[in-house]
């Protein structure tokens, strides 16, 4: 596991709860980029399928499909992060 540096020459009080792994970090980036990605999903495929009315993209399969990755790869990146091994 990667851990950052255990105290910060600047302040030393910062860290005084010991390292903090940058896994952790990575981890809360996934489920944030992978939320963010199954809503856009989400809205686009339904502006494709034409639930969504109101713009350029309303029944447009080529968005109706890229809607659809886009939940994929959202639901992906949110499933991610729970099937790491935990090593300590």
């Amino acid at each position: 596991m990667f851990y950052t540096n255990t105290r910060s020459p600047v302040n030393p009080a910062a860290n005084r709860f010991g390292p903090r792994p940058v896994l952790a970090d990575v981890t809360h980036a996934r489920r944030v980029v992978g939320a963010l990605l199954a809503l856009t999903g989400i809205v686009w495929l339904g502006q494709g399928l034409d639930l969504i009315h109101g713009s350029s993209m309303t029944g447009s399969t080529f968005w109706a499909v890229v809607g659809a990755l886009l939940v994929v790869a959202g639901i992906v990146l949110l499933g991610w992060p729970w099937r790491q091994p935990r090593t300590q």
